[in-house]
Order: structure tokens, then sequence, then C-alpha cells
């Protein structure tokens, strides 16, 4: 039995590479048994509980922001350490994967502490805190970006092959997935997606644009990714304008929503970046601006110097720029293709496949080979 702790979450941008990542590792090995080791948010639960996978909650903290916050730091993490170097000894698994973030280092710790191999995945062009001091004791990182490499200190066990994307991602024709979804088949199809759990200010952008977006109603409808506290009153928001809209809180079957969309205008996380030049879409990045070391922006330059994206700071954001930059690509089809053309060469949607064989291969081989030196085959 192949053995693997998917380290991570407390964000999809987290936590979706893992499961993709896991799936592939799973149709790779049938034998394959995989245990997430998650946050204790609600959303790494949620996203796990239909895909198969033991989940376990390991509660971790942030590095403390203030003196106060210093003794539950050390307790909570201390605990959390204990807990995984607990189970790591008993399951003993073959490999332990780091999603990123802080709660992926106490297994990270205990995999080094019980001598499992370390692998982590990086998503964003500037790697997170978390993993740039992981990736020392690291037997390999995966990185999306080659512009990650001047982060790491020690560089010889990178290796730069995407990022994970969902195995569902499977591309429909424009027309099938317009009319699954209750949209017109014919009309230009803007989708606005602020990320796992939505995105507020980009929410409040285009219900101040609503006075813009009225004006071309006649040839645009939108798919909006909301999240769950502010998708009623966006919805609303359409609807009194007599907008054509479908507003979503949370969608699962996303591969609806890209296949069905001409434009996305969205976030810049690693994540849905790998998702979007997996799909091949047009985009408009407004990055999140408060992202630690201002990485959503290094992201959405690196897809913009490839020709598939373009970039609004938020600073920057108005209904003037709605209207110029956004339903004015949304309205030029040569510019669109040229971009969608541009998304696919960006794009490694084998990504979780060919990590899945690295792993498998690299880890099934130590394994047979520990054996047969107890053998002394």
């Amino acid at each position: 039995m192949f053995k693997v702790y998917m380290a991570g979450g407390g964000t999809g941008g987290h936590l979706f590479p893992g499961i993709s990542l896991a799936q592939a590792i799973k149709a790779r090995e049938t034998d394959a048994r995989i245990k997430f080791l998650v946050s204790g948010k609600r959303l790494d639960t949620a996203l796990l509980e239909d895909k198969g996978f033991e989940c376990v909650k390991v509660e971790q903290r942030h590095l403390p922001h203030s003196p106060g916050q210093v003794a539950d730091f050390m307790i909570t993490n201390a605990r959390a350490l204990w807990q995984v170097t607990r189970m790591m000894m008993k399951d003993r698994p073959e490999v332990v994967v780091g999603l990123g973030g802080y709660a992926s280092f106490a297994a990270a710790a205990a995999a080094k502490i019980c001598g499992v191999p370390l692998v982590l995945l990086e998503q964003n062009a500037v790697p997170g805190k978390t993993n740039r001091a992981l990736s020392l004791a690291a037997d390999r990182v995966f990185c999306q970006w080659s512009q990650a490499s001047r982060y790491f200190m020690r560089r010889g066990n990178l290796k730069f092959k995407g990022n994970p994307v969902r195995d569902s991602l499977k591309k429909l024709s424009k027309e099938i997935a317009r009319t699954m979804l209750g949209l017109e088949s014919d009309r230009n199809t803007l989708m606005v997606l602020g990320g796992s759990q939505g995105a507020s200010s980009l929410n409040r952008i285009m219900i101040e644009s609503i006075p813009i977006i009225e004006e071309w109603s006649d040839r645009l409808q939108i798919i909006h990714l909301a999240g769950s506290s502010q998708a009623e009153i966006v919805e609303e928001s359409y609807r009194e304008a007599g907008i054509k809209a479908k507003v979503f809180d949370f969608l699962k079957e996303m591969h609806l929503a890209y296949s069905a969309a001409d434009l996305v205008f969205c976030r810049a996380g690693g994540t849905t970046i790998a998702e979007l030049t997996a799909m091949g879409i047009p985009s408009i990045l407004v990055p999140y601006p408060h992202a630690s070391d201002n990485h959503q922006l290094a992201n959405a330059k690196a897809l913009a110097s490839r020709g598939a994206a373009r970039i609004i700071e938020e600073k920057h954001v108005s209904s003037e720029k709605i209207e110029k930059e956004v339903i004015g690509l949304l309205l030029d089809e040569s510019a669109l293709k040229l971009m969608s053309a541009n998304a696919v060469a960006a794009g490694r949607p084998e990504a979780a496949t060919e990590i899945a064989g690295n792993i498998v291969e690299s880890y099934r081989k130590n394994e047979k080979n520990s054996f047969a030196q107890l053998l002394n085959v």
C-alpha cells in the first residue's frame, strides 16, 4: 500500500491542487491510501467531504502578529506537531506533500522528525513564507512559475511542472455549457470570479458598474461567483437592472462556468491562473492588493507577459475601466481569440499526472530498494 499525507488547506487555492494530485496518484496506484491533514476551517472539510479521502483536522496558528498571540501560537502548534508525529509514526507514510500555507507546517516538521520524504507544491510566482522555510528541508519542490526560483535559497530540489488542476475541468462547447447553466447560447459571456470564497471588492465593483453594464445588457450575460455572504445582493442587483446573469455562492461544476465564458474577470491566485490556462480562457486580473509579498501581482504579471491576460490593479478599477477594459475586451472577438491561444500555450493541464508519476516512481522505488536491502538482495 502506497501511503501519502497531504497537508495544508485553509483556502481552495491550496487545497484544490492537493485534491487534484491525490486523484492522480490514486488513478496511478489504486491501492494508495491518501490522508489529508487540514486546518480547522469549515471550507476544508466541505471541499473534501465527497472526494473519498480520509481527512484529519490539525489545529495550527499563523505566525503571531502581537505579543499576546505568542503563547497560543506556541502551545497550539506544539500540540499539532505532537499529534501529527504520533500519527506518522503509526502510519509510516511513504511521502508527505505540503500544499502551502501555515496548515502544512506541522506535517512537514513531523516528516523530518520521522525520516519521511517531504515534497512541496508552490502555486505562486512569489513563494509563501512557509514554503520558503520548508524548502530547505524538502526533497522536492514542484513550482508553477520559473520566477519563483529566485526566492528559494536552495534550488537544486526545484522542479517546474505546473500546478495540478481538478480533473473535472473538461472543456465543453460554449453552447452546451451555456444551455446547462440556463444562459443564452449567442451572448458574449463574462465570468466574475473572486476565488473559492468570493471577493467582496469585486462584487462591489460589479454592483457599482451596473449602470454602465446595463447599457450593453442586450449583448452580454454574466456568470458571477460571489461567495455565500453576498450572492443574494449581487443577484438582486443584476435582476433589478434587467441584466442576464447567473449568480452562485459556490459552484462545484466549474467546468461549466469556464466553458461558457468568453472572458474571466478575477483575482490572480496561483490555482485560479492554473485553471484559466488549463481551460484556455482569457482573463482580466485584479490582484488582491493585500496578499503576502504582493504575490498575486507577480502571478498576474507572469501570465500577462505571455499575452494571456491583462491587469487592472484594484486601486485603478472604476466603472469607466469596466466599460473600456472589460466590456471592450469582451466584445473584441479577435483579441479574445489570440489571448485564448496564449492561455493554452501557457497552461500545464497535465501537471497533476506528471507530478503524481514523479512522486510514485521516486518513492515506490525507494520503498522497493529498502525492502531489497533488508533481504540483502
